[in-house]
């Protein structure tokens, strides 16, 4: 992808942030445009944004990001843009982590951990997201990178979670239902949640234990041996704005239970795929007890879209992939592609004008800045960019730094233009 122009949906990205930073305005377009057009490195960005600056000047410019005040800034132009108005039946948090493969030694809180059926080395970023239930879109608002266990300053992710949560709560966001995967699972995460006043749905394990009243003597029983025999409920979810297909019927059983390490009574959901199942498909437990079955259900399935929104960071905004070194590198391959997912899905009408997936906007700002770039070239305009252009693909630099022109090859150009 070549880019001579700097888009003009960048620049107003970059209007929005740059009083947040102290570096150059140059270098955060630079930074926006890199990851809307999938560069993977500093130098790809030089090779292909020839309008950028130099390498060693963007490598400046990344020791002095704030990803808080960034991240700040952002959050609070969602809250203009919804002036307060979240309806709790509309929009919820949802809480997970996502996995990002490194292999560099000086990579912030890079450690190997457990993923899938193997294992991986990377990092694992913490993301508090936005679900819209009527549109099926996850907005990111905060993040935090996770800890290994074998560093000091090791933190639980449940705990990171909650702190999460109270720092979005501080800057005015409204108390919405919050949910999370099973891997979240915890009384300690549940106990300082109730104490925000924080409504909560969880995938709740499997080997969890549970009765249905409190008496001592009552004897704890497995998911299936009490919700088995309950009569379950067809639910069929409506689709959202972005889904293609229609949802497919599923079957819960609910009840208020008591899980064993836990005083207070929950209010559970198992949900079946078929009528005479056997097999559960997953078991979700609440804080509020007055919460229906299909309620339930319909929380549970809007966390899927902040694996939605994990997957088209990835696909289309480089997420996390620059091999950057220390706390502000790491920030910033997360911080940036987070703000160009927010703007696509909030600003869709700048970025394109015909209605289609985030992934498609992307190809299509592509494409108009490759069409601009044959438009200057059939001009035989811009012909000093066309110069750095050509200094910054030189074939025998492909495994170094690009560099700008030299003085002899400015000067040697200047004579045979004239």
């Amino acid at each position: 992808m070549l880019s001579i122009r700097v888009p003009s949906q960048i620049r107003k990205l970059a209007d929005r942030f740059k009083s947040t930073q102290d570096c150059s305005y140059g270098a955060l377009c630079a930074f926006f445009a890199l990851h809307l057009f999938g560069c993977v490195s500093l130098c790809e960005a030089a090779r292909t944004l020839f309008w950028s600056p130099s390498v060693s000047s963007l490598n400046e410019a990344v020791k002095k990001f704030s990803s808080n005040r960034f991240m700040r800034r952002q959050r609070g132009s969602i809250l203009r843009r919804f002036k307060g108005g979240f309806d709790p039946e509309r929009y919820c948090y949802a809480i997970d982590d996502v996995p990002v493969e490194h292999f560099g030694k000086k990579i912030f809180r890079i450690g190997a951990f457990k993923h899938g059926s193997g294992f991986m080395r990377g990092q694992r970023i913490l993301v508090l997201a936005l679900i819209d239930k009527q549109r099926g879109v996850a907005l990111p608002l905060a993040y935090e990178v996770l800890t290994s266990t074998k560093e000091i300053d090791h933190k639980k992710a449940s705990d990171v979670a909650v702190d999460v949560i109270e720092s979005i709560l501080k800057e005015s966001f409204p108390s919405l239902p919050c949910v999370f995967d099973s891997w979240f699972d915890s009384f300690a995460l549940m106990q300082r949640l109730d104490a925000l006043g924080i409504t909560f749905i969880i995938e709740a394990k499997s080997s969890r234990k549970i009765k249905q009243n409190s008496a001592p003597g009552a004897r704890w029983k497995s998911w299936s041996e009490i919700f088995h025999p309950l009569i379950r409920r067809a639910v069929k979810l409506s689709k959202t704005e972005n889904s293609k297909e229609d949802r497919r019927t599923r079957y819960i059983a609910e009840r208020c239970v008591f899980v064993k390490k836990r005083s207070k009574m929950l209010k559970a959901a198992v949900v079946y795929n078929k009528l005479s199942s056997k097999e559960a498909f997953a078991y979700y437990v609440t804080n509020d007890l007055t919460m229906s079955g299909a309620n339930i259900w319909e929380f549970s399935r809007a966390r899927w879209h902040i694996e939605e929104m994990f997957r088209i960071l990835k696909q289309n905004f480089s997420f996390g992939k620059l091999p950057l070194s220390g706390e502000a590198g790491t920030a910033l391959g997360v911080c940036f592609p987070m703000a160009l997912l927010i703007s696509f899905q909030l600003e869709t009408e700048i970025w394109t004008q015909r209605k289609c997936t985030v992934g498609s906007a992307v190809k299509e700002a592509r494409e108009h800045s490759l069409n601009d770039v044959l438009t200057d070239l059939k001009k035989g305009s811009k012909r000093m960019t066309l110069l750095t252009m050509t200094s910054r693909r030189k074939i025998e630099r492909n495994t170094k730094k690009p560099i700008n022109p030299t003085a002899d090859e400015i000067k040697a150009w200047k004579s045979s233009a004239a």
